[in-house]
């Protein structure tokens, strides 16, 4: 055993897996996470190469089907306060005009019952002259005392809704997070093997899979772009 090298014979007598502490090249006789993944040929380590390549893939797949998930549950809450909201206005809308048209009678007998008073007939003879004509009827005034407190009624900016999530789609996220996490564990203790080709083939991994599933992250913005990057211990 030399330097931080570490090595394992099989049960076979075959040859020792290569496992350094150090950056390394290592291809055949490479072990990673067990002894039951041993690199016995090239090609072998070429298919673990696209098997790390479609890992990082898998992690970049579950990060966006939990964006997808988490944005129906917040398209379903907007449009059930949408029809809540909606419901609303039509109530407040109904009490309003039923309130000013309450207002509006109240007004026009008080109004009727000034004009109706009895007056002296001299006086009303006199008021009647050709020369001073009787005064003209006052009119009614409109409603402003119901329309000022029907604004109040309808507030034009209402509470922002919070999300309610049902126990199903708590646990569907739940779910996903938990297949983000340990996939993004998985492909933690790979890098932690330091070979440069297996480190080589996760940053593919992740462009490839950012590549095909990032093309939504625009249309939002926040997020912990650290915890975001690997999608563990966060």
């Amino acid at each position: 055993m030399s330097g931080m090298d570490h090595g394992g014979s099989d049960a076979g007598g075959g040859a020792a897996c290569k496992i350094s502490m150090l950056w390394n090249w290592n291809t055949v006789d490479s072990c990673f996470i067990s002894s039951d993944w041993h690199v016995r040929s090239k090609g072998g380590f070429a298919g673990s190469c696209i098997g790390v390549v479609a890992l990082v893939i898998l992690l970049e797949g579950l990060k966006y089907l939990q964006r997808k998930h988490d944005r129906s549950i917040v398209v379903a809450n907007a449009k059930r306060a949408r029809r809540m909201k909606k419901q609303k206005m039509m109530e407040d809308q109904e009490y309003s005009d039923d309130f000013e048209q309450r207002g509006a009678e109240i007004l026009r007998e008080k109004d009727y019952g000034i004009n109706e008073t009895v007056q002296d007939p001299s006086s009303s003879a006199t008021s009647s002259s050709c020369c001073n004509p009787p005064p003209a009827p006052t009119p009614i005034p409109a409603p402003l005392v119901p329309a000022l407190i029907s604004t109040f009624i309808q507030s034009p900016s209402d509470p922002p809704t919070r999300l309610r999530l049902t126990v199903p789609q708590q646990a569907l996220r739940a779910l996903i997070h938990t297949a983000q996490f340990a996939v993004a564990y998985f492909v933690m203790l790979l890098a932690m093997y330091f070979n440069g080709y297996i480190i080589i083939c996760i940053f593919l991994g992740a462009y490839i899979g950012s590549f095909i599933f990032s093309w939504d992250v625009l249309e939002g913005g926040g997020g912990d772009d650290a915890q975001e990057t690997t999608g563990c211990c966060g």
